[in-house]
């Protein structure tokens, strides 16, 4: 079984990092107290739900499928305990 890859934390605050850069940009001159920014237990779990190759990419195996339908138990188990560390 394919664990999840090292980098994973790393590439996701970069794009987290991105997406809040973005927010701030669109929320200038408006009340940015609305502005919930993410972190990056948040964003992992937004791109899970949003980004149908997201399991693909973080485990590194193209076998899984689209959302992550045919995950092992073992997977979803691993996936959980990363998503608590961050």
């Amino acid at each position: 079984m394919r664990t999840i890859r090292q980098n994973a934390e790393k590439v996701l605050e970069g794009n987290m990092n991105f997406a809040n850069d973005q927010m701030k940009v669109s929320s200038q001159g408006k009340n940015e107290k609305d502005n919930e920014l993410f972190t990056l237990r948040s964003f992992a779990e937004s791109e899970a739900k949003s980004n149908p190759n997201f399991f693909r990419w973080l485990f590194n195996d193209y076998s899984i499928e689209y959302n992550g339908t045919n995950m092992t138990d073992a997977q979803k188990a691993e996936y959980k305990d990363w998503l608590k560390s961050l």
